[in-house]
């Protein structure tokens, strides 16, 4: 009497392999889409603080700060993913973020510049989809 035989087959592995590699070669760039995108909030949110804090040195001061060092800041976001940039325009301010150099937002094609302005009342937010 012989034993049956336990265990996988080289195919059986191989195609095993092959359906696991297939849906690597989906679900990872989704992946590195989606954190890309999460990775916007670090610049979002260091753009909102530093318009509060123009808002706040507009209240004690004839005009708004002109640079980071001014308001008190730093000129990288939390995470250092973005480098920000503040300076005057005709009746208000602007603030930019740009992708830190090194950092893996350089890739982010779409959010190469997150940029808010405060003119009077408007507060114009570009590119749209950044902010969303």
């Amino acid at each position: 009497m012989t034993l049956p035989c336990r265990g996988f087959s080289l195919i059986e592995l191989m195609v095993a392999l092959g359906i696991i590699a297939l849906l690597a070669a989906f679900a990872l760039p989704a992946y590195q889409s989606y954190v890309m995108r999460a990775r916007r909030a670090d610049a979002t949110s260091m753009l909102y603080q530093v318009q509060q804090s123009q808002i706040r040195y507009r209240g004690f001061n004839a005009g708004y700060a002109s640079n980071m060092t001014t308001l008190g800041l730093s000129a990288s976001s939390p995470e250092n993913y973005y480098n920000i940039t503040t300076g005057l325009i005709a009746s208000g301010f602007y603030v930019v973020a740009k992708p830190a150099s090194g950092s893996a937002q350089l890739k982010d094609s779409v959010c190469q510049t997150i940029r808010l302005e405060q003119v009077n009342a408007n507060t114009p937010q570009t590119p749209e989809a950044c902010w969303k």
